[in-house]
């Protein structure tokens, strides 16, 4: 894996993410495909299938459970990366906690994953290494 690793220079870029090792990152790779086929971070959360069922009717919107569409390798090793991505990093544990406390950790980790995926699509696609001080600076949304 490392030998494939080392021909890839995307698995580099990802593993700058808190959470992501080699293995992780190509996973990612392997199950997300080419990063250039998503429009957006959300059209790629939205392959995840960790983003919430939308319930529509004359005008009537309310949101649900996460589809749980899409590759179960790719929503499962994003979790994983979560749970070890809270440890290292402030503010995706300030993300987790604050989620937490309103609903559960089951549903503040999958939240996490979902910005995770986010963030590799951001990192992915403009090919830069991962800047903690974007997050800090509440740049989420713009930078990551």
């Amino acid at each position: 894996m490392e030998q494939s690793a080392k021909k890839r220079p995307e698995v580099d870029l990802l593993k700058t993410i808190p959470g992501f090792d080699t293995l992780s990152a190509l996973m990612f790779i392997a199950e997300a495909g080419d990063i250039n086929r998503f429009g957006s971070a959300d059209q790629l959360a939205a392959y995840t299938g960790l983003v919430p069922r939308v319930y529509a009717s004359r005008g009537n919107q309310r949101t649900g459970r996460i589809t749980k569409q899409g590759p179960k390798h790719l929503q499962w090793i994003l979790v994983q990366c979560a749970w070890a991505a809270i440890r290292t990093s402030p503010n995706l544990k300030r993300t987790f906690c604050t989620i937490g406390r309103k609903k559960s950790q089951k549903i503040a980790i999958v939240a996490v994953a979902r910005k995770l995926a986010t963030i590799a699509f951001h990192v992915l696609k403009a090919n830069v290494p991962f800047d903690e001080g974007r997050l800090d600076a509440g740049l989420a949304r713009a930078a990551f």
